[in-house]
Formats: structure tokens, sequence, C-alpha cells
């Protein structure tokens, strides 16, 4: 077929005219080529043209080492970590002017690796430039940044005076006991918001909470606002100011008090107050303290939350508190009405006969009581409980509610436990703290490790509190320190512990809390913990079936099928939909059979990675209800999972594990796909 001829379109009958390229002479070397408008060749235009003069190949940035942020000029400081996109952005800044100057536009960038201890940071950089009547020259550029620690003003200021700070948080609480600052302290560390502080010091009736920073300060304050009913005053004082430049220093005070009703704390309402809640009490017990305070009337298993806001207006106080519980033996036990479930705590009323421990051996007095501990008691167990019978009570609204009202001898709050050793194979994390003259005194300190045992117990005894903080697994705890525990004892489950991660030989050097941080424990960890315990680890998937239904029952297999179809269902329709969809748009029309491979995986890894996108709440959710305990379950179902999750951690406990499982899902949905496709294309 001769050149310029017409040649017939494949399957059509039709002919489609042929385009001959025309070729011309490189005006310096003389070589065949396509013409443009310099009429040079690749070679010859790069030989006389470099469009990377006047780039710079070497500049400087300024880093500093304690708070690993970089100087952006001319004052400012941007934290970034090595390699990432910030440091990349930093870094471009300082070429902007002069690609700027000589009308240089950049086309991509990437980090060349580099010696971590070199302070050298090396990019290579993708220039392109119009030269010779409108030819685009492209060319590669390496530019190798000096890396010069120098202290940012913060930092300065820290190091020529650590007490040097310029606000303080000052939390206090006026209640008898440390039970709300050890649970807060936990909440502080899991979400790293003391990391900040430049120090910590305990103070009488509180913490007080120092920074550099009247915006770190802030940001205490409003986490604290979302975890306990809390009410804050501020103030400021001048220390300095320059009235040249109208530059002003202060010191700021956070003044941020919580209020004084805690969790198993015993309160009698007004009249008054009690019509406002519709009808609520007269005695009610505080079973939950988060931004709410959430009490429960023990006798009708009614529930309101009471805001912070509202409280501040009743402004009622704890009749008894924890430390007058006492302990009861439990004698008989009938139950009134069968379980129920409320905000995800399970109760049961019933009514008890109980008779002080201490009456043992020296009189019979019995009580009968109506009690909301239905579900966990039975007879020969212990209960610990308020003895309205034989308390000495200075209070106004107990006083009046016993006129108004037939209110029962004794109060149960929980159930009680035989005292156990100290020793656990699970431990917590602590604040560095500095302790005051007051609180070194020996009989002080013997207050604090008191309650920290009894907290620890709240612990065992409680998973919702468990479920808010971090529990880290004790390397040095032997199986054999739990041979004298009773098998009624509350013990940790293996899977809540994760392992403590420490990157250096001392905590306390760790930068910007890093000493906070943790990885859930691997296999390996969790198979050492069970043999530590004395649990056998399941050998395949048909022992872990057996084990289920041993321990749940058939319905145990089927743990978490709700939260599962509401994840697959509509998650596999918008991967599909999405799939075909990007298919169609690859290809032009409705016709996708002459895709590539490339376009295939294309579409494959975006629908993996919508499907996610979409869905991996519900997976959060179906999650945590499958690892829930069977005997003992934090979660009532899945709205209250979802309840919980959003309470504890914000949106973002909703996507914990989000980046590993985009990093699994885009490669295996492309694979997949992909393979679908190769399939059915050989079949068919």
């Amino acid at each position: 077929m001769l050149p310029g001829s017409a040649a017939p379109a494949a399957g059509s009958g039709m002919f489609v005219p042929t385009q001959t390229v025309g070729t011309v002479l490189c005006c310096i070397c003389g070589v065949a080529m396509q013409p443009n408008p310099a009429n040079m060749c690749a070679r010859c235009i790069r030989a006389r043209v470099d469009i990377t003069e006047g780039v710079p190949r070497h500049a400087a940035v300024v880093y500093c080492p304690d708070c690993t942020s970089y100087l952006q000029p001319p004052r400012s400081w941007l934290r970034a970590g090595p390699e990432s996109p910030e440091l990349m952005q930093i870094l471009l800044r300082r070429l902007n002017r002069p690609l700027a100057r000589l009308r240089v536009s950049l086309s991509a960038a990437e980090f060349v690796f580099s010696e971590p201890h070199s302070k050298r940071l090396r990019l290579k950089l993708r220039l392109r430039r119009e030269v010779f009547n409108a030819v685009v020259l492209e060319q590669t550029h390496p530019v190798e940044f000096t890396v010069h620690d120098r202290l940012c003003d913060a930092c300065a200021r820290a190091q020529s005076n650590p007490d040097q700070w310029v606000a303080v948080v000052q939390l206090r609480q006026h209640v008898p006991h440390r039970r709300t600052f050890l649970y807060l302290e936990q909440l502080l560390l899991k979400h790293g918001q003391a990391s900040l502080a430049l120090r910590v010091a305990a103070a009488p009736g509180g913490l007080d909470f120092f920074f550099g920073s009247r915006s770190h300060a802030a940001r205490l304050v409003d986490f604290l606002a979302t975890v306990a009913p809390v009410q804050t005053q501020t103030a400021k004082q001048l220390v300095s100011h320059d009235t040249k430049s109208n530059v002003y220093n202060y010191k700021h005070t956070f003044s941020v008090e919580i209020c004084p009703i805690c969790r198993e704390d015993l309160i009698a309402l007004s009249p008054q107050v009690s019509r406002d809640l519709g009808g609520l009490g007269p005695i009610v017990l505080c079973i939950k303290v988060t931004n709410a305070i959430a009490l429960l009337d023990p006798l009708t298993l009614r529930v309101h939350h009471l805001e912070e806001k509202k409280y501040r207006v009743y402004n009622f106080k704890a009749a008894l508190t924890s430390k007058q519980l006492v302990e009861y033996i439990v004698l008989d036990i009938e139950h009134e009405s069968p379980e129920i479930t409320i905000d995800g705590s399970r109760y049961q009323l019933a009514y008890a006969q109980v008779a002080r421990v201490s009456d043992f051996g020296k009189n019979d007095t019995m009580f009968t009581v109506r009690t909301h501990l239905g579900h966990l008691l039975n007879p020969g167990d212990l209960a610990l409980g308020y003895d309205l019978y034989g308390a000495n009570l200075n209070d106004d609204d107990m006083d009046t509610a016993m006129m108004r009202h037939s209110l029962p001898e004794v109060i149960l709050v929980k159930k009680s436990f035989a005292k156990r050793p100290r020793t656990r194979r699970w431990k917590l994390k602590r604040l560095p703290m500095e302790e005051d003259a007051v609180n070194k005194a020996k009989g002080e300190l013997e207050k604090r490790a008191d309650e920290y045992e009894e907290f620890l117990r709240d612990l065992e005894h409680n998973s919702d509190i468990r479920f808010q903080i971090d529990l880290y697994k004790d390397e040095d705890y032997r199986s054999e320190m739990a041979s004298t525990i009773g098998d009624d004892v509350p013990t940790m489950p293996i899977e809540e512990l994760i392992e403590d991660l420490s990157l250096g030989d001392d905590e306390e050097e760790d930068e910007g809390g890093e000493g906070n941080q943790h990885a859930v424990m691997a296999q390996s960890a969790l198979a050492e913990a069970a043999a530590a315990s004395g649990v056998a680890l399941p050998k395949g998937p048909i022992d872990v079936a057996k084990h289920v239904v041993r321990e749940a029952g058939m319905k145990g297999l089927f743990k978490g099928l709700v939260p599962t179809m509401g994840r697959e269902v509509p998650g596999n329709a918008v991967m599909f939909g999405v799939y075909e969809g990007t298919k169609q748009y690859l290809a032009g029309g409705q016709d996708t059979s002459n895709l590539g491979r490339g376009s295939l995986i294309l579409s494959g890894g975006l629908a993996g990675a919508v499907f996610w996108l979409s869905v991996y709440p519900t997976d959060v959710v179906k999650s945590v209800i499958q690892v829930d305990d069977y005997k003992k379950p934090r979660y009532s179902g899945s709205v209250d999972a979802f309840k919980k999750i959003l309470a504890a951690d914000g949106v973002k406990g909703l996507y914990k594990g989000f980046g590993p499982a985009m990093a699994r899902s885009v490669p295996a949905n492309a694979a997949t796909f992909l393979a679908y496709e190769i399939t059915r294309s050989a079949l068919g």
C-alpha cells in the first residue's frame, strides 16, 4: 500500500485516511526530527539552554531540636516530621522567589534519602520553562538544604528558666478524696492533653498545670469541660510591658472547679429539686459523672442526666460519700422484676435481707431493703451500702426526706469482693508530678496509696470506667502471684491490655509526650500474657467456634451480625457502583471491554477506598461488640456502642485504625477486581 493512501477500517468496510507526519532537519546538528517552533532537536536545545540557571543548589533551614519545629521566616515556627508534606512545603517556600524571578514552574518534587545525622535535607525538583517560541523544556534539579539548629523563642525561654510559665490551670474539687483526679490523670495521659505542660504540681484539693502558652492552657480547659462538669474562671496579671512597641506580657490563670458530686455518692434532693426533675428521688445515687451527672433512683430505676449548668442552679451536695460505705452480708434475695438495661448498665429490682458484717456475733439486727442490684447479689455475697439507720447525718434535705417519706434503712451501692493482693498483671502510667511538703507527710502518703489501690479495684469491677483509659501489661507480673485470688474476684481481660512501648531508657526524656504512646499487643505478646495467666489460646477456627458455643451458645456465633450487615449491604452497593462508574468514565462509555489492566487496577483500588470511607465507623462498632465479654458485656447493642465510643474519643474514635485499613483495602480490592476481570475474560 502506497504512503498516504487510504486504509480499510477494521470490521467496518470503510476507508480511513492516514496522516503522514513530516520531518525536518535540526538547524544545528542536521538530525531528522518532528518540526517544532525552534527547529532544533531536544539535545541541541538542552545544550544551549539551562532552565535551572539561577536556581540555588544549596540553601539553609533553621530547626529547633526541642520542639521539632522549623523556622518559617520571619518569625513563625512550624512543626514538621521527617520527609513529611509539611516539611516539603517549608523547604519549597525557600525557593519560591528565585523560581518566580526566573519564570520557572515546579511540576514535581520529592525527597532524596540522606543520613539523619548528616544535617542535610535533599530534594529532587522537576522544573519546567518555556523557551524558543513556546517550546517547553523540562529538567531535573537537585537542591540540598543544610539544617542549622537553633532554639525557638519558646524553647529558649524554657531553657533559660524552666519555671517561666505563661498560663496555669488550677484544677480543684472540694471532696475528701482524690478519686476524680486519679481518673482524670488517666484521661489526660490517654489523650495527650498534658504533654505540653512545663510541669504538673499537686496542690491541696487538686492539681496545677503550668504552660508556656495561653493557648495550650485553654486547650486543656476545653478538654476538661468535655469529660467532667466544671466551672471555669479566668484572670490575668500584668508582668511587663513595652509602651513604645505596645507589647504587654501577662500571666494567665484558669481556675477550674469540678462539681463536688462523685460516682457512688448518695444525694438527698429537696422537694423543689425533686419536682423539677419529674418527681425523682428524694434519695438518688450518682452512677456516672461525665460532662453531665447521671442520677439513679435505686427504688424505681429512674435515671436523670443533669447538665453542669442545671446543677449550678440547684447546687445540692452529697449527703453521704463513698468513704462512709458500710459492708453488709446478703442473707436472702428475692427478685421483684426482670433485668433491664439503662444507659448500657444492667439493673434488676429485688428485695434483699442483709446484716452488717460488723454486727456478726454482737446482735441479730437484720434489714430487708429494696435494691437495684438484684442481677449481681446472691445469698452469701458481700455488698457495700449506706447505713441510713445508724448514720449521723447533717443534711437538711435528708432530714426533710425522712420526715416526708418512708426511706429504707439501707441503700446498697455495689457488690463487694474479698481483699486481694496488690499484684496485678496490668499497670497504669502516671503523670510526673511535683509534691509539696503537706503531700509528702507520712500519713498523707499512706492515704494516697490506699486511694490509688481503691481506684485500681474500681477499674477491675467497672468496665465502663475501664473502657475510657489505657491499661498496660506489667512485664514483672508472674502467674503464681494470682494463686491466692478468689474465683469470684473480677480480673482484667487480656484483650483489654496494651503493651507499653518505651523508646528510650528514661521515659522523662521522651519529647512531646512520646512516652505516653503505646502499641496494641501483638500475637506473641498476647500469647505470653495468656501463658502467664493460665489462659489457653485457640488453636484454629474450629477451636474458636467451640469456645464461643461453650461460652455463649449458638447465638454467640452471630454476635455482631447487625453492624456486619449494616456494613456489608450499603458498603458493597457503594463499592460496586463506584467500580462500574469509574470503568465507564475511563472507557468514555458503557463499553469497558477494551480497558487495560492499569485502568482496572485504578477502578478496583478506588472502589475499595470508597467502601471503607463510607462504612468504617460501622466496622469499628462491629469489632468492639464482637470482642465484648459474653458474661458481662459493656455494650447493650450497636447504638449503645456507637454512643460510648463517640463519648469517649469523639469522632476520631470511630476511625481508629483507618489508615492501615485503607492501606490494606486499596491494593487488595485492586488485585481482586483485576483477577475477576481476567478470569471472566478467560472464561468467555
